[in-house]
């Protein structure tokens, strides 16, 4: 258990500094152009952070959503 927060403790400033970013961005609901920024957004640092490419399902009326998809270990489905 010492080593897992070790590891988040080293990280904490890191993850502060996320939080900040996604808190100061602004979506309102009703604002695609600023939903699709998020998205957007959301995407690269996934993409950066985590090695996840998430697919941008693009929407007429709302924001944009994203998909991701992780290959587990196992060949049987779980959901």
């Amino acid at each position: 258990m010492n080593n897992v927060f070790q590891y988040f403790k080293s990280q904490q400033d890191s993850m502060l500094s996320d939080l900040k970013s996604l808190v100061e961005m602004e979506t309102p609901s009703t604002d695609k152009v600023l939903l699709d920024k998020f998205a957007g957004y959301m995407a690269g640092y996934l993409k950066e952070n985590l090695g996840i490419a998430p697919e941008i399902i693009k929407s007429e009326s709302a924001g944009n959503d994203l998909r991701l998809a992780i290959k587990g270990k196992s060949d049987n489905q779980i959901l």
